[in-house]
């Protein structure tokens, strides 16, 4: 039996050692949750109220090692989850991503995200969709330690800084204030562009997606809070449209992060040898 138990063990550990994170621009596939669309009550916020729309994703993960060498970001030029020293084996990784629904247009022209991830701010949906009461706007007292961008054609959707902030957790546009904090190289970008796919205003994304390394903003001194409140603004874009949507809050906007392939190794195979151990004591109470 334990023969058994234990090489059940060990291709549960070759398979989680070979394993790294899937990254391919299908959210279901890739296991990212869910969190809603665009024309969601309790969830849209302003902007158009028919036509075009998009549904929004989120997930977070530690990068193994497997990640670092392996993980293909699809329409990002380097291809990788590094960057240069600076992405490293244990990192938290938190993602946010967006799909169009349309049926018309069948993409998204561009994406930008506000991410605030104390979750303090006062950006919320509105009562209804086309209601008057929601918040996506970005006042700089409610997003202490938040972080603003975006992605378009004319960045060729890779992922671009638009406010930075200070020690303070401030925000400003870039070049509006002294000692900014230039977060831009803890951000990944990737697009799943339209066939065909076109060039500059051309470029059409089917899916866009954006990879924040939290452990990354904290080495560079970005005042970051927990994520367990986090709290995100998603605005999506096309042809003369635009719609904008709050998720997260007091539930956050993310998972706990899971551990890396190496982790869930060890664990398995932790497992597995207290089960070898209780096996001998268990005879040794039989026969007394």
């Amino acid at each position: 039996m334990f023969r058994k138990v234990f090489s059940l063990c060990l291709l549960l550990c070759l398979s989680a050692i070979a394993s790294s994170v899937s990254i391919t621009g299908n959210f279901a596939v890739d296991g990212w949750d869910f969190q809603g669309s665009s024309l969601e009550a309790g969830k849209w916020a302003k902007g158009a109220t028919s036509g075009n729309y998009f549904s929004a994703y989120t997930t977070s993960f530690k990068l193994g090692e497997n990640d670092l060498a392996h993980s293909s970001l699809v329409g990002n030029p380097t291809g990788l989850l590094t960057d240069g020293s600076l992405w490293m084996k244990g990192d938290i990784i938190l993602g946010v991503g967006v799909m169009s629904n349309s049926s018309s247009l069948g993409f998204t022209s561009g994406v930008y995200y506000k991410l605030d991830l104390a979750g303090t701010g006062t950006w919320q949906a509105a009562d209804s969709v086309g209601g008057s009461n929601g918040n996506s706007h970005s006042e700089t007292g409610s997003v202490k330690g938040g972080i603003w961008g975006f992605q378009h054609p004319h960045t060729y959707y890779d992922a671009q800084a638009y406010r930075y902030t200070n020690a303070n957790g401030d925000m400003f546009r870039w070049g509006h204030s002294q000692n900014m904090i230039d977060y831009h190289s803890a951000i990944k970008s990737f697009s799943m562009l339209g066939d065909p796919a076109g060039s500059g205003q051309a470029m059409n994304a089917v899916s866009s997606q954006f990879l924040f390394n939290y452990s990354l903003l904290q080495r560079l001194g970005v005042p970051v809070a927990g994520i367990g409140s986090s709290k995100i603004v998603i605005g999506g874009y096309g042809q003369g449209w635009g719609q904008d949507m709050v998720i997260g809050g007091s539930g956050g906007a993310f998972n706990s992060p899971v551990p890396e392939p190496g982790t869930i190794a060890l664990t398995i195979a932790g497992a597995a040898l207290a089960l070898r151990r209780r096996k001998p004591r268990a005879k040794l109470s039989a026969q007394d």
